[in-house]
């Protein structure tokens, strides 16, 4: 089962299509954005070709802009 903190971060990169980096357990970076995703996979979407990303070999997901998840953009790191 997925746990409610990363569910709830893949869910507000998947439906805001927010572009996103996704970093490999051996240092290779993908960016794209999050199509769907379950227990053990993430699809990344990226000039309409869809990865499909092992979570065991993922070690960290982050945003690629600044994006205040209950305000919307924001303009600066104040906001955060």
């Amino acid at each position: 089962m997925i746990s409610d903190v990363q569910s709830i971060f893949l869910s507000i990169l998947k439906e805001r299509r927010i572009p996103s980096a996704i970093y490999l357990k051996n240092s290779i970076k993908l960016s794209g954005f999050i199509v769907d995703f379950d227990e053990n996979i993430i699809m990344l979407s990226y000039n309409n070709i869809v990865q499909l990303i092992f979570k065991n070999a993922i070690s960290t997901i982050v945003e690629v802009i600044m994006y205040d998840h209950w305000d919307g953009f924001s303009s600066n790191s104040e906001n955060r």
